[in-house]
């Protein structure tokens, strides 16, 4: 996919915020980041990290009342969409912006055949649709995504298909309106890894034949490897390290990238267990002073734990929040 230089999203300090009865959990704590027209944006990290809030955020759905966004900026084609009212936000919500969730069993709704969900989408966005028209962009949105004998799995239900072909649905709902941003939320977790190859090369092409920029979630840098342009690592809520891809493998400069990369198995290296990471992740709503990842960084130093270090400039393309980076 070609990319060019025209910035599609440009995300300024974002915080999202769940205010809970413990106390404030900060799932998002000044991330930056942009997306340019055409290219592919991972965002790695643990579970827990606010990979997903961060995603649910950019299309303001992010829970209430508990989850606020409590400032920043979402540039979307030059306007913020945080200053958007609710309805011109259900005007873009799935015509521009559009999510994969993880889970297509749970995200699709039992009751409705894929038809009716499909057709649900265009009806909301294109005005005026007839019967007719309506039945045939359902047909084509099937199509795009590779479902076989399109037109007769309109009355199908979602426990009629395999995984598979529930995850092509829930990609065929998000694309049936040709937005200009898919957000992909760990789409592959429930699907084998046959068939989680066979849906990110389906992935690649349909943003080839219709230049839609993809903001990819996962933990798996096999799939970032594969599918990523520029990656950002994730940890406790903030953008810890962001950088072309292959840069992120060759010359990771975190201590919490280079120990998620050596985390990873090696095909030339015989070990009896893999690398893991020491403690836990930190409780967001109460987290250290300083560097979150200080209490189980190998590196840490007394500076670590006091002040939490600024963006350090590597090259154009790659920054990171690290004393030793």
């Amino acid at each position: 996919m070609t990319v060019n230089n025209e910035m599609l999203i440009n995300v300024k300090d974002l915080r999202t915020y769940l205010y809970t009865r413990r106390g404030v959990v900060k799932a998002v704590d000044g991330v930056s980041f942009y997306l340019r027209k055409g290219e592919t944006l991972g965002i790695v990290g643990e579970s827990g990290c606010g990979k997903s809030i961060t995603a649910l955020s950019l299309l303001r759905l992010v829970p209430e009342p508990a989850g606020r966004i409590v400032g920043g900026q979402i540039l979307f084609k030059g306007r913020d969409l945080l200053q958007m009212s609710h309805k011109e936000m259900r005007r873009i919500r799935g015509a521009e912006l559009s999510m994969i969730l993880q889970d297509p069993l749970t995200s699709l709704n039992p009751a409705y055949s894929i038809g009716n969900q499909i057709g649900e989408a265009i009806r909301l966005h294109q005005k005026n649709v007839t019967k007719k028209t309506l039945v045939e962009k359902i047909i084509e949105a099937l199509k795009m995504v590779r479902i076989p004998a399109a037109e007769s799995r309109l009355g199908d239900y979602p426990h009629q298909m395999s995984g598979g072909m529930r995850q092509r649905v829930t990609g065929a709902i998000a694309l049936s309106c040709q937005p200009s941003l898919l957000i992909a939320d760990e789409p592959t977790t429930s699907l084998d890894v046959t068939i989680q190859a066979q849906y990110l090369r389906l992935l690649k092409d349909l943003q080839r034949e219709t230049g839609v920029s993809l903001i990819f979630i996962t933990h798996d840098f096999g799939i970032v490897a594969a599918m990523c342009d520029r990656v950002q690592v994730m940890y406790a809520g903030k953008i810890v390290e962001s950088a072309k891809t292959r840069d992120i493998f060759d010359r990771p400069r975190h201590p919490y990238a280079r120990a998620l990369m050596g985390c990873l198995p090696k095909i030339e290296k015989r070990l009896e267990s893999l690398t893991t990471i020491e403690g836990q992740p930190p409780q967001l709503i109460d987290l250290p002073g300083g560097c979150s990842f200080a209490p189980r960084c190998p590196e840490a130093e007394q500076v670590c734990f006091e002040k939490y270090p600024e963006e350090a400039k590597v090259n154009e393309e790659h920054r990171v929040n690290c004393w030793h980076g």
